[in-house]
């Protein structure tokens, strides 16, 4: 079977979408967690703790688990059909997500943590290390690009 070409500008834009998408879909799943925070601040069962960046009120970084969850599974969905579209095959895709994801949330919760407490950047980085939202939403999108991003055909060369 012959081979088609791959153009390097092609392969650029695939790079660059999912790693604009890598970057925004988390940001806006984050934005969706404050939105929710006040109604669903109650719910009973598990919380998240410092799931909510920028705020260090007592009480006010926590956020329901069952709502934290469906956040970062919709953002996976809509990070999966991104990397569907752009034709990302779901090992790489799923790879690249978890990787991306959990290395800009770390970012994000360590700019954070050093603006609001006002710590070193080093303390920061590592209380940053310890917060398990960065994981969870880390491994939810890497799973949710690997099951439904692109599969590789009977006929797939890389």
């Amino acid at each position: 079977m012959a081979r088609r070409p791959r153009s390097e500008t092609g392969v650029f834009a695939r790079v660059i979408g999912m790693a604009g998408a890598i970057v925004v879909l988390p940001s806006v799943a984050i934005g969706w967690l404050y939105w929710l925070r006040a109604s669903t601040s109650n719910w009973p069962g598990p919380k998240i703790s410092d799931a909510l960046p920028l705020d260090e009120l007592p009480g006010h970084a926590r956020v329901p688990l069952v709502v934290f969850l469906g956040v970062f599974a919709v953002a996976a969905a809509l990070l999966g059909l991104t990397s569907r579209r752009l034709r990302v095959d779901g090992l790489v895709g799923g790879l690249a997500a978890g990787v991306g994801v959990g290395a800009w949330l770390y970012l994000v919760a360590t700019v954070s943590l050093f603006v609001v407490r006002q710590v070193p950047f080093t303390i920061a980085l590592g209380s940053a290390r310890s917060l398990e939202a960065v994981y969870v939403s880390a491994a939810i999108c890497a799973v949710g690009v690997g099951v439904i991003a692109e599969r590789p055909g009977p006929g797939f060369s890389p």
